[in-house]
This record gives C-alpha cells, structure tokens and sequence, in this order.
C-alpha cells in the first residue's frame, strides 16, 4: 500500500517576539493569557490540518474546545475575533492564515523537491536496468532466463565475485510496466466517455484526467462519472462551484468506495439524497470526497451519514425529493 500523501507539517516557526504584533496585543488586551495560548493551539492544529485548513464544523468546534478546555461559546467569540483583526482567514467553513502559509512554503516546497528527485532517480534507474537487459554490452549482462510471466531473472558477473557474501544477485522487471503509451492506458476512458450522452465541455474535463489503473479498469467508471456530475447539479448547494479536479477526484473517490470499500451505488446515492435534506448535513457535505473521509474515531463519513439516515424516521419522503437517475444508482 503506498503512503499517503503528506498535505501539512510537523512543526512550525514562533518568532521570539511574536506577542508583541500589534493585532496579538488586541487579543491578550480582550481575552488576557487565555487568547494568546487559544491562538497558538489553533495554529498548533491548523498545522496539522490538511493543506493547512482546519474544518470549522459544529462538531469540530465542540471537540476543539473540549481538548482546550474552555466553553465552545468563548472559543467561538475567539475565533471572531481573530478573523475580525486579520489573524485569520475563512474559506467557507475552513479556517486558515495567509500568513502561515507563506511561512510553511518552504517545509512544502522542500518536499516537494524531494519527491520530484526521488522520482527521478528511480526513474533514471529503471531505464538503465531496462536498457540493460534490452541492450547488454557484454556477455556477463545477458539473462540468464526469461520467465513465461513477464519477468526477467538477471545473474550478473558480480554476485560470482562476491559470492562469499551473497550467493547470488538477481533483479526483477516487469515487462508489463514499460514504455505503456498513454493512449492505451486511456483507451477504456475514451471508449466509455464516446458512448455517454454528455456536451464536449464535459467530456473534456474526465478525458484530461490522470487516474490509476484501478479507475480506468474498473466496470463502475461509466457510473462513477455520471455520479460526479449528478453530485455536482442536485447535492452541492447553489453556490458552491466544483473545480475541474474536485470532479475527476469524485469519480476516483466514487469507484473506491464500491471497489474497495463495498459500498453499493443506491447506497451512496440515498446518503447524498438525504444530507441534502438534513439542515445541518447539508452544509457539511461541500464535496462528495467527504464521503470517502474519516472523523477523529476512524469511522468514514459515509458511514456515519448512513447510520444518521437510517435513524431519521422521516427519510424514506426525504429520499424523494432528490431525484437520481438510474445511470447513478
């Protein structure tokens, strides 16, 4: 399984004179100590927030004054008052700093650096081990055995020299992985997306998208981009406008939750139908990836909707004012 991206930052800088900022002398001046430290907890965990943007949900702000220990209301009040004197920003229900940031730039740069070499080594590895065993110059390179499977067993010279170490040196490639055009890789996504009946715009928006495999080979792809459509025109409120990468991630979160996760499509569509109905659910499910996410105990949030909806006795008529089509269920 590989490891999932890394989208925050263990640590953050704190100037040794950072009180003395005149909006932080406003906070201690109405909240005294307790500001100062609501503060830097906050940005304690804004750190730690994906993409550096902590969720400010009803339950999120309970659990937050809950671990700080004060009342939510004066958290609340706190809070105003940080985005009244710029401290803060707010995007939606997402709460964050400019300023912050700006200062972690560099902790994301730098990884991001790293990665990309990292990336280009492996890469720059793989080709010569590739031209290699394409293109051997002596003899002591040949392979020694090519399997019926795809793979390549290499013995090289060098394991005979360090035989007393290691009794013998093998690699393995994969056939299958090298030099894939990428219009064949896509040739399953272009195929479906010819027989949709959807406008050029739409098309274009899922053509251009880069997904794995296990999306472009799935049997659910079809209806997994009819749902990032539908979640788009009948569940997202009015003004909300997805960007042309929330919807492709929708069709990748989609497929992950009926393949890998066993969630079945009427399943996943009567949750979206009924938080679109629940007061409070319905602000808070400002993107189908939500779905797919987890609260602090672990549980995913589609399960979560699931066991709310089922406990609300009035949603088999809440189901019915939200209609689904059948290329979505």
């Amino acid at each position: 399984m590989a490891r999932p991206k890394k989208n925050n930052a263990d640590y953050f800088s704190h100037d040794s004179d950072m009180r003395n900022d005149p909006k932080l002398k406003a906070v201690r001046s109405k909240y005294g100590l307790a500001g100062y430290a609501v503060w830097n907890i906050m940005l304690e965990t804004i750190t730690d927030s994906d993409g550096f943007e902590y969720e400010l949900t009803d339950i999120n702000r309970e659990l937050l004054a809950g671990d700080i220990g004060i009342e939510v209301d004066i958290l609340n009040s706190m809070i105003d008052y940080f985005v009244k004197v710029n401290l803060f920003q707010l995007n939606g229900i997402f709460i964050y700093s400019n300023e912050h940031k700006n200062r972690l730039k560099n902790v994301v740069d730098n990884r991001k650096k790293a990665k990309e070499w990292a990336e280009r080594k492996k890469e720059k590895n793989r080709k010569k081990l590739v031209s290699t065993v394409k293109n051997p110059q002596d003899k002591e390179f040949l392979p020694s055995k090519i399997s019926l499977n795809g793979v390549s067993t290499v013995e090289t010279q060098q394991s005979k020299v360090k035989e007393s170490k290691v009794k013998e040196s093998k690699v393995n490639i994969n056939i299958k992985n090298i030099n894939i055009p990428e219009k064949n890789r896509n040739e399953n996504l272009s195929r479906i997306l010819s027989q949709m009946s959807l406008d050029a715009k739409d098309k274009k928006i899922f053509l251009n998208a880069e997904y794995k495999p296990f999306v472009l080979n799935s049997s659910n792809l079809k209806r997994a981009i009819n749902f990032s459509l539908w979640f788009k025109s009948n569940i997202l409120s009015d003004n909300l406008n997805p960007s042309t990468k929330q919807l492709q991630n929708w069709v990748s979160d989609y497929i992950t939750l009926v393949d890998k996760k066993n969630k079945s499509s009427k399943m996943i569509a009567d949750v979206c139908k009924w938080a679109k109905n629940n007061e409070f659910w319905s602000k808070q499910l400002n993107s189908a990836s939500k779905l797919l996410r987890k609260d602090k105990d672990k549980y995913l949030y589609i399960d979560i909707l699931s066991s709310k909806m089922k406990a609300d006795n009035n949603y088999a008529n809440q189901l019915e004012t939200v209609e689904a089509p059948e290329n979505v269920l």
